[in-house]
């Protein structure tokens, strides 16, 4: 209509007033450019009384533009244009916020100073700008003093609720007053609760208490937001301030749903991505890891940002290490790594790929990994733990130096770190693994005198009795155990700590009480994962009492029922010494044989298959015996008891009357460990060639023996050798002292054989008295079977001697001394012979 009437009358006396109000009806259709032209006519109508207005207006269309400078100038212009007018005051005031929004503060600040030296509302607005002025400047205490002047004036009028946010605002920026702001906001949207600063101060109040670490108030104020205003502009900040707070004070689930509210509410955000990697984040705290993988891996393709699609591969990667998808996880991260080299949490990525690649036995990888971290980020926040992570794989890779070493950076390095505990106790560990059992003990005393009610000090108590058992402290280390114990620890714990305990009984040689302790602990848990080894050490604490037989059943139980025991086989072979001993050769033999067949040391599969000749020998199983030696021989060439086994090997064959055999044998004896193996080697050496009539070889095999073995106990029966070979050679004189010498040395058996042959040599020199009287003294030693010859020599040298009474007589006691032997036999044809 406006339009109408200026085209129709153009000239008409009021064409200034209605252009004035087609400027109004244009900006109050927000068609500021079609006003502002408008409004410039009026302005420029020569006489028109409202032209100061309407210049007035033309500034303000421009300012609504957002063209602050022009619109300032044109404000400033217009005191010096209309001299008078009463828009100059506004026009101050508006020249100052346009110079402002303009970022011209210098320009701005004169005008505003005037401005709010006024009065009325316009003074109070100036304030309010001023003070926003003063802020932007860094000025917290010059804008606090601007609010607080502006806010004595302010009572009752629109703006007192806007300078209270200002005030508020200057508290703030401030930052040994800021948590006085937070009062201020929540007091201003509680007095106020119906101007529309009332829901920002609410916003602000969640905010600071959020950057003060007031997390509890953050959510305080947010929820309140919330409640009176869903729909507001800031209702996403708000609700993002919510999530978290509750992400801080760590509840997580709650965070989660306040995250997929947002998501909901505002799917078309431009926060989106950083809402979606923040649920991932709260959903992997709270361990909801499935959910996480369903959160970011539809969401892939919104994650624009390189710094972005880092962070939510992260934590897909974190996510499936949670769910135990080590493979996964280790694809995720490293794609993670390659999204963005330079993310912030590159470290951490590192540190979570170590855990992924050692999850998976891939040791060498995940120390690569974390020595890559270590390299790369010297001032990484995460280097503790990867110093600690680096410690546990290098012990795990059975690298205890390398793991030491790694523990000691982190207790230097980072003497306040929360793994300190850990470190301590991983390096007591590693000490323990490489033997160095003081130093071991000396970082659980650390760590018991300083935390003592960390989680880990139970057991670093136990792990401290196990280094002082070690160093054979077994009084304080049985004091750890009861200690540990005392901490009512699970089942399989407490078990362990039996073991220990009964260790140290054993250790400070209270047999019984170790045996009781070891008893006690198979019948509570008769499926502990040691109980191999609690049978063995039972067994020994009862053959340590005496209780022979009952260590031979525990030992036997142990073979029985774990057979694949790494102990099983000495204990089988124990169970074979006491039958061994007891000389029940037969289940000796068994035992043994049941050692031999288990994996074990080269040394004990030696000893078993040794004494399994023997209990073969002993039960006069002479070709098995033999066997057995043989296969000793051939399996254990640099055994122990390789010459023991030459020795017996030749044992059998001799017991076998294979004397060639038993002969070549005993000449490869070197050094045996048998006690008078060697000596006997050699005398029965020269036996053998005697039985073979190889009788020099036999006499220098037995001079041998006298000459390395001057002071044998069976030196009479190496004399008496000799004496043989030389008595069968006919070299007679030469025997003879050997054969009264051997009846110097010996009052035993070999004296009486001694005796009976110099009788033989004077039989065969036809000295029948004499041969006579030296068969007598033969069967004074007693020995039935020489009595029997000496009495038939006898009464052969009598019948020569022409006393048939006396032979007669002679050939009685030959049979009744020995009568089921060969001279008995012989006896009794010559009585036959003689007529009775």
């Amino acid at each position: 209509t406006f339009g109408l009437l200026l085209r129709e009358f153009p000239q008409d006396a009021r064409a200034a007033e209605v252009t004035l109000r087609l400027g109004e009806t244009l900006a109050a259709r927000e068609d500021f450019a079609q006003a502002e032209k408008q409004y410039a006519r009026a302005a420029a109508s020569a006489g028109f009384a409202q032209a100061d207005y309407a210049f007035f207006r033309q500034a303000y269309a421009v300012y609504q533009q957002q063209r602050y400078a022009q619109a300032a100038e044109l404000f400033a212009e217009l005191p010096r244009r209309f001299s008078g007018s009463s828009y100059a005051e506004a026009a101050v005031l508006w020249g100052g916020k346009s110079y402002y929004q303009a970022g011209q503060l210098k320009e701005a600040r004169p005008l505003l100073e005037q401005a709010s030296g006024g009065g009325g509302e316009t003074a109070l607005e100036a304030a309010h700008w001023l003070a926003r002025l003063e802020l932007k400047e860094g000025r917290a205490a010059a804008a606090l003093q601007v609010a607080e002047r502006g806010l004595g004036r302010a009572g009752g009028t629109p703006w007192q609720a806007t300078l209270k946010l200002d005030r508020a605002d200057a508290l703030f920026e401030d930052p040994a007053r800021r948590r006085e702001s937070v009062a201020a906001y929540a007091a201003l949207a509680a007095e106020h609760p119906q101007d529309t600063v009332a829901a920002d101060a609410l916003y602000l109040a969640a905010y600071a208490a959020l950057d003060l670490k007031d997390y509890q108030q953050a959510l305080q104020y947010s929820q309140a937001f919330l409640q009176g205003h869903r729909d507001h502009r800031l209702a996403a900040d708000v609700l993002f301030i919510a999530a978290e707070s509750q992400r801080l004070t760590g509840r997580n689930a709650e965070a989660a749903a306040s995250l997929a509210q947002l998501l909901e509410r505002f799917p078309n955000s431009a926060e989106v991505p950083t809402w979606l990697l923040r649920r991932g984040l709260v959903l992997l705290l709270d361990r909801q890891y499935a959910e996480v993988l369903s959160t970011l891996e539809p969401a892939r393709r919104k994650f624009q940002q390189p710094e972005q699609a880092a962070e939510a591969l992260y934590l897909v990667g974190r996510a499936q290490a949670g769910l135990g998808k080590f493979d996964a996880s280790e694809r995720a991260l490293k794609e993670s790594l390659a999204a963005h080299p330079a993310w912030p949490q590159h470290d951490a990525t590192l540190l979570a790929l170590a855990h992924a690649l050692r999850q998976q036995d891939n040791l060498p990888a995940a120390r690569q990994r974390l020595a890559e971290l270590v390299q790369n980020y010297p001032q990484s926040a995460l280097l503790d733990r990867a110093h600690a992570s680096l410690g546990e794989y290098a012990d795990a890779a059975g690298d205890h130096a390398a793991a030491a070493r790694e523990f000691a950076l982190v207790l230097d390095g980072w003497p306040n770190s929360p793994l300190v505990p850990n470190a301590l106790y991983g390096l007591a560990l590693a000490k323990a693994s490489l033997g160095e059992h003081e130093a071991a003990v000396g970082a659980l005393d650390r760590l018991l005198a300083g935390f003592g009610d960390h989680p880990l000090a139970a057991p670093g108590r136990f792990a401290r009795a196990q280094a002082k058992l070690a160093l054979r402290q077994f009084d304080s280390a049985l004091a750890d155990v009861q200690a540990y114990l005392a901490t009512k620890p699970a089942r399989a714990e407490q078990s362990d700590a039996a073991y220990l305990a009964g260790l140290c009984y054993a250790g400070l040689n209270q047999a019984e009480q170790a045996a009781a302790v070891f008893s006690q602990l198979l019948q509570e848990d008769p499926r502990y994962r040691l109980a191999d080894e609690v049978l063995y050490q039972l067994g020994w604490a009862l053959r340590t009492q005496g209780k022979h037989a009952e260590a031979a059943d525990t030992f036997a139980r142990l073979g029985s029922e774990y057979p694949a025991s790494s102990k099983a086989a000495e204990a089988l072979f124990l169970v074979g010494e006491h039958h061994y001993e007891q000389k029940q050769y037969v289940q000796a033999a068994q035992a043994y044989y049941a050692s031999l067949q288990k994996e074990a040391a080269a040394e004990l599969r030696e000893n078993a298959a040794h004494k399994l000749g023997f209990a073969y020998f002993r039960n006069g199983e002479l070709e098995k015996a033999q066997q057995t030696f043989a296969f000793q021989r051939s399996t254990f060439p640099n055994g122990r008891y390789v010459q023991d086994a030459l020795f017996m090997e030749g044992e059998c064959w001799f017991k076998l009357e294979k004397f060639a055999e038993a002969l070549e044998l005993y000449r490869q004896v070197k050094n045996p460990q048998g006690k008078d193996f060697m000596v006997l080697a050699l005398l029965h050496a020269g036996q053998a060639a005697a039985k073979l009539e190889r009788w020099d070889e036999s006499l220098a095999l037995l001079q041998k023996a006298e000459q390395d073995f001057p002071q044998a106990a069976v030196l009479a029966e190496i004399i008496y050798g000799q004496a043989f070979a030389l008595h069968h050679q006919d070299q007679l004189q030469q025997a003879l002292p050997l054969y009264e010498r051997v009846t110097e040395l010996s009052e035993g058996e070999v004296a009486a054989r001694a005796r009976f042959m110099v009788g033989e040599i004077c039989f065969q020199q036809k000295k029948h008295s004499e041969a006579v009287r030296h068969f007598f003294k033969a069967d004074a030693y007693g020995y039935p079977e020489w009595q029997a010859a000496a009495q038939y020599e006898a009464g052969r040298c009598f019948e020569v001697l022409g006393k048939k009474e006396q032979a007669r007589k002679a050939y009685q006691q030959a049979v009744a001394k020995h009568p089921n032997g060969e001279h008995a036999r012989l006896a009794r044809e010559r009585l036959a012979a003689l007529g009775g």
